[in-house]
């Protein structure tokens, strides 16, 4: 009985993990929109469109430019920008300053701290923003 039981937790702790951001390995790996090398962990974001699919952006602004192609993604996260470190996109302040210089100049950095977001966007002259405005900001050219 023991050996069954030991059995059924072992077999219960092998589902797959609920997914979550995937590394980036700064200086490596390349965006999945412009192909630039993320090298700037304040900007950087993600987003997964399966159980294996998961793309990776230098700028914030490519995340919202990707979103105008199909599938949805089913989870985003971009990083904190005093941290580096992803976060779910509805957990964060998205600010967005007009002069920020961001790797694809979208000008948007996130913060986990709303305190932090509030100060980076006295201190600079930003303004909140949503997800949709970020990828109305990115409208892809027609072509």
């Amino acid at each position: 009985m023991k050996r069954c039981i030991v059995f059924i937790v072992l077999a219960a702790g092998c589902g797959r993990p609920e997914a979550g951001p995937a590394p980036i390995s700064y200086g490596e790996d390349a965006c999945d929109l412009c192909r630039m090398i993320i090298s700037e962990a304040p900007y950087a974001a993600e987003a997964r469109f399966g159980p294996d699919k998961v793309e990776k952006f230098d700028d914030i602004g490519c995340l919202g430019e990707r979103l105008w192609e199909g599938p949805a993604p089913v989870a985003m996260w971009v990083a904190d920008h005093s941290s580096g470190r992803l976060h779910p996109v509805s957990s964060v302040a998205l600010v967005h300053v007009k002069d920020l210089k961001t790797p694809m100049a979208s000008g948007v950095a996130a913060f986990a701290d709303r305190a932090e977001a509030e100060a980076f966007k006295s201190k600079n002259g930003g303004r909140f923003i949503g997800v949709d405005e970020i990828k109305s900001m990115r409208r892809p050219p027609k072509r």
